[in-house]
């Protein structure tokens, strides 16, 4: 690339060689010169333009527009202020949204080539929710399937840590063989399983999680040859993982090999793993899904598999189905509020952009392009884009903390972060709405120029300028209504879930567990006597009224129907089914309304009034009829309790079987205890003298689990009520700008009606219809959008209706008050004006 030098020996060599020739034709030398350069033309011109046709003049002139952008803001501190915390909180709320939803639902799982793991379920029909498998299902395919690499799975539990002076609660993982090698991860420290370690009977190892090596060993310490305790068993520590591996099931602390013995390994029954398979390259997770449902129909057992199937989907689909449509309605109300941040910052660069007129008019009578003008315009919005950009950084960093800190439950929540690719989108983000932000006041004041001044600057309103800036606030006032309505609705939930029956007394009462693992059930009589002596020891304990033990805690627990077939119903009946200890309806003073409760020495069972109400003829008595299950139970009704809402608070009760007993198939219940003098500490202290050996944990008031089933939700109302308000504030600092620049704009003709006898109410009135047409237009174009988008958030909707009248109404009336109180601002300014000052002032 020639330089500015080069370039003037050009000129200056072509423009001697044409004052040789001239004098050569017998010209004399200094009018041959003359000549020579009237022949090349303006060389001031040429040099321009060279420089213009450079690669990177545009970065000269984008510095130039830049530092004249900070100049400018620098000029107007306020309202540059006001601009770049508008874009802050737009850009800010928006790139933490947007990180929550790449990181739960975008991004593939956290491991080498994530987007080839698929998750591997049995379940009953295609489209039904899939259930766990069996290990020899997993077998049958790592040994047939030709379109995966390997196929794994794990089961969790939680397990009492001995290492140390006191029992502590650990989650550890039972996995498959080779769990470690198809989520392609490796130790940070040490080896992976051997195969040995992964047979009945092999040597007892584990891995554990970077936390925990920590908290046993400390980090500098190698635990080569270390053991830990889980249990009464000793296990060798073969590796630790990295601080950064994110577990497909978030707070295992410890890995074990699964050692199945023959019978329980070929069991196809045995569906205890959460199963996930990685595919091999180039092969689709719907090809890998047809092979393998053909091999397990090739191995399938009539008696066990009969009906049938497999299902597949990506790895963490399962986890985070049931709060998809929550992010996404967050994503478009966070959307909502960057459209009303971006109105906002347009409104008030219009404003600013009228104290500037002269200034604009005065570049373009100079030889300013059009487009000059513009691309400055667009410079200064994008500098305090990027500004505002910044500083939303800081907010988003803090919002997703705050996330983290409030919604512990929803899934991936520690991956979330301000990574690379959304410091990226924040700085797309920051440029886009600087530009599209600034080209409403760049495109108007830059066609204007000329006429602004032969007008002398006076910066009057344009009739397209107020226009403009009455429909940007218009649609301000809309969108926020929409906002409004959205957390006025989730408000109305809240309220009417915190006022629900949920048809038991979960006031005095605490739930704890007790460690324990699955390999006990080798003796489930055993198991039975433990649960016994622990429900025993939990009454002696002083103060306590009642205990019982059931495998569902009341609230939010979600299983899958049992079949049962009815005493004279030819077709099978389906039922939510969880065994309860006898004193379980007592303990949470259930009603029984019919019959009697659980019986001593016999299998019975008690069903709720909604399985008697749908399988029961009108007038019929369900006391004495034999429920036949999938298992071989055949326990007899005994009695009929009232609905509860066990499944969850906000749904409507389904039928359940209360199966009565104390369950040795289930190793580690939910205990429920009734006091209204009892601690935690006091119920720790009954349960260490009993079992030293074993954690206690989860150790909390009923009533707290409740209110936490709800969480969502309450995450949910909270983020809307924070962009409702944000935006509240934004329409309200538009309407106040638009105002003022009103009585700003006429404040000579204010003047002029008060002389000629106008009162000032009259002033006052004329001024607040501005903001009035403003709000009317905004309420009805909200209300239409209301109807239609609040419609997205009907399954989070409890207890009242997508156009409910309360919320609609409250919001309109929210979004008047706080519109006309900014109107009132200025319009009193207005109703104040000095006539002879007014009339002086031009």
């Amino acid at each position: 690339m020639r330089s500015s030098e080069d370039f003037d020996d050009e000129i200056r060599a072509h423009i001697e060689l044409e004052t040789d020739r001239l004098i050569a034709d017998g010209i004399p030398a200094a009018e041959a010169a003359a000549r020579a350069k009237q022949a090349f033309g303006n060389v001031t011109s040429v040099r321009e333009q060279f420089h213009e046709s450079q690669r990177w003049i545009w970065l000269s002139q984008l510095r130039r527009d830049i530092l004249f952008a900070l100049r400018s803001m620098r000029k107007q501190p306020i309202s540059a202020i006001a601009v770049v915390g508008t874009f802050a909180l737009g850009i800010g709320a928006t790139s933490a949204i947007v990180s929550v939803i790449d990181t739960v639902l975008l991004r593939p799982a956290p491991y080498p080539n994530g987007e080839r793991l698929i998750a591997v379920a049995e379940t009953r029909s295609v489209g039904a929710p899939g259930t766990t498998v069996a290990s020899i299902k997993l077998e049958e395919w790592n040994r047939a399937s030709k379109t995966i690499q390997g196929a794994a799975g794990y089961y969790t539990e939680p397990q009492s840590d001995t290492t140390g002076a006191l029992p502590e609660k650990v989650t550890w993982a039972l996995v498959t063989p080779g769990f470690f090698r198809v989520l392609g991860v490796r130790p940070e420290w040490g080896r992976d399983f051997t195969s040995d370690e992964e047979q009945p009977k092999g040597p007892s190892a584990v891995i554990i999680s970077h936390a925990l090596w920590v908290r046993h060993f400390g980090a500098a310490i190698a635990p080569a040859g270390k053991t830990i305790r889980l249990g009464r068993a000793a296990y060798s520590v073969v590796g630790v993982l990295s601080p950064t591996y994110i577990p497909p099931e978030a707070g295992v602390d410890v890995w074990c090999p699964v050692q199945f013995d023959g019978a329980l390994r070929a069991n196809r029954e045995a569906r205890f793993f959460s199963s996930f398979a990685r595919l091999k390259p180039g092969v689709s997770r719907q090809g890998a899904e047809i092979e393998l449902r053909g091999v397990f129909q090739q191995n399938a057992d009539t008696r066990f598999d009969k009906g049938w199937t497999v299902t597949t989907g990506p790895l963490l689909e399962a986890k985070v189905a049931g709060v998809r449509r929550t992010l996404w309605v967050l994503g478009g109300a966070v959307g909502l509020l960057l459209l009303i941040a971006c109105a906002n910052v347009a409104s008030l660069l219009i404003a600013r952009g009228r104290s500037r007129q002269h200034e604009i008019a005065m570049r373009v009578s100079l030889g300013a392009s059009r487009a000059q003008v513009v691309r400055q315009l667009l410079t200064e919005s994008a500098t305090l884009a990027v500004a505002g950009a910044l500083a939303g950084l800081v907010l988003a960093w803090a919002g997703i903390r705050y996330f983290q800190g409030v919604a512990v439950s929803l899934p991936r929540v520690e991956e979330i972060r301000l990574d690379l690719r959304i410091l990226c989108f924040t700085a797309g983000l920051a440029i886009l709405t600087g530009i599209l932000s600034g080209l409403f006041p760049a495109l108007p004041l830059a066609r204007r120029g000329e006429r602004l001044l032969a007008e002398g600057g006076r910066g009057q309103i344009d009739g397209g300028s107020a226009r403009t800036q009455s429909l940007i606030a218009t649609a301000q006032m809309a969108l926020t209504l929409v906002l409004l309505v959205g957390a006025g609705l989730m408000i109305r939930t809240l309220n009417n879930i915190r006022r629900a029956d949920a048809g038991f007394t979960a006031t005095g009462v605490w739930s704890l567990r007790v460690s324990a693992s699955w390999g006990e059930t080798n003796d489930m009589p055993r198991v039975a006597r433990r649960l016994q002596t622990t429900l025993d020891a939990l009454e002696s304990v002083p103060g306590v009224d009642a205990a019982a033990l059931s495998t569902l805690l009341p609230g939010a627990q979600t299983i899958a129907p049992s079949r049962y077939r009815l005493t004279g119903r030819s077709e099978a009946v389906t039922a939510i089914s969880y065994a309860v200890s006898r004193r379980y309806f007592d303990t949470l003073r259930i009603p029984v309304l019919e019959g009697s409760t659980c019986a001593e020495g016999k299998s019975t069972a008690l069903v709720n009034s909604s399985f008697a109400r749908r399988y029961l003829a009108p007038g019929a008595s369900a006391v004495g009829q034999t429920l036949a299950g999938e298992f071989g139970q055949n326990p007899e009704i005994s009695g009929v309790v009232a609905d509860i809402r066990d499944q969850n608070v906000a749904r409507d009760p389904e039928p359940v079987v209360y199966t009565c007993g104390v369950p040795g198939y289930f190793p580690d219940p939910h205990y429920l205890v009734r006091s209204e003098t009892v601690t935690p500490l006091m119920l720790r202290a009954r349960l260490r003298e009993l079992m030293p050996v074993r954690s206690v944990f989860n150790v909390q008031r009923l009533g707290d689990h409740i209110e936490g089933t709800s969480q969502e939700r309450r995450v949910q109302t909270l983020l809307l009520i924070a962009f409702a308000g944000t935006a509240l504030l934004l329409a309200a600092i538009g309407v106040f700008g638009l105002v003022s620049q009103f009585v700003s704009a006429r404040y000579r003709e204010f003047g002029l009606r008060v002389a000629l006898g106008a009162t000032r109410r009259d002033i006052l009135w004329r001024t607040i219809r501005q903001a009035a047409w403003v709000l009317g237009g905004g309420a009805v174009a909200g209300l239409v959008l209301s109807m239609g988008l609040t419609r997205l958030l009907a399954a989070s909707l409890y207890g009242v209706g997508v156009t409910d009248g309360l919320a609609f109404g409250a919001s309109l009336l929210l979004l008047s008050g706080v519109t006309l109180l900014a109107a009132v601002l200025p319009a009193r300014r207005a109703a104040a004006v000095d006539p002879m000052v007014a009339l002086r002032s031009d």
